[in-house]
C-alpha cells in the first residue's frame, strides 16, 4: 500500500510539474524556463561541460558560445565554426573583422581571401570564371602594377573607346604578339610606332 501511495504522489507531482513553467528569479514565469536576472547578475545564464563554458548570456545581452570570453553588448561571440543552413541576412552592413589574420570566403570552388596585409585574392578553380560588373558605374583597378596573366587570349572590348594611358612618359611593352584594330591601333602606332 505504501508503494502504491508513493507511486500515486510521484505521478501527481510529475504531471503537475511538466505542465508548469519553471521560474528562476521570478515567481510568475511566462515560459517553460524563465530566468529573471538583475543588473547585479553579470552572467544570469551559463552552461558548462567539464568546467568548460559552452554557453554564456551576460547581463549586457551578449551571448558567448563555446568560450568563456565575454561577447559585445547585444552581440554574439562564437569559438568554433558557424554553419548557417539557410542564410544570414541584415538590414545593415555585415562586418567580418580579423585583427591579425586573413578572412576567407568560400562558395564551392570560388575563394576570396582578404589578407591582414591588405592583399585581396579571388580564385575560381571550377572553370566558372570571375566577373566584375560595375553596372553603369566605373570599375577601377589600381595598384603599383596591374598585371593581367592568362593562359590563352586576353581580350579587352568596349562598346565605345578603350583608353590606355600613363601619368608619365613610358613605353608600350609587349612580350609576344599584339593585334590592334580601330582607333586604339592608330593612336598607339602614332605615339609609339
Amino acid at each position: 500500500m505504501k508503494c502504491l501511495a508513493t507511486l500515486f504522489i510521484a505521478v501527481f507531482l510529475c504531471t503537475n510539474l511538466i505542465a508548469q513553467n519553471i521560474g528562476i528569479g521570478t515567481q510568475s514565469p511566462d515560459s517553460k524556463l524563465h530566468i529573471k536576472a538583475t543588473s547585479a547578475d553579470s552572467v544570469p545564464l551559463k552552461v558548462s561541460v567539464d568546467n568548460n563554458s559552452k554557453l554564456k548570456l551576460a547581463n549586457n545581452g551578449g551571448l558567448s558560445v563555446g568560450t568563456a570570453e565575454s561577447a559585445p553588448a547585444n552581440g554574439l561571440r562564437v569559438k568554433g565554426k558557424i554553419i548557417a543552413e539557410d542564410s544570414i541576412q541584415s538590414v545593415k552592413p555585415i562586418y567580418i573583422t580579423s585583427v591579425s589574420d586573413s578572412v576567407v570566403l568560400q562558395a564551392g570552388n570560388t575563394t576570396i581571401v582578404l589578407s591582414a596585409n591588405g592583399a585581396v585574392k579571388i580564385k575560381s578553380a571550377g572553370g566558372g570564371g570571375i566577373t566584375i560588373d560595375g553596372g553603369t558605374g566605373d570599375v577601377t583597378l589600381k595598384g603599383a602594377n596591374v598585371n593581367i596573366n592568362t593562359t590563352n587570349n586576353t581580350n579587352i572590348t568596349s562598346g565605345n573607346n578603350v583608353a590606355i594611358a600613363s601619368a608619365s612618359a613610358g613605353s608600350f611593352l609587349t612580350n609576344g604578339s599584339l593585334s590592334l584594330s580601330g582607333d586604339l591601333a592608330t593612336a598607339l602606332y602614332s605615339n609609339h610606332g
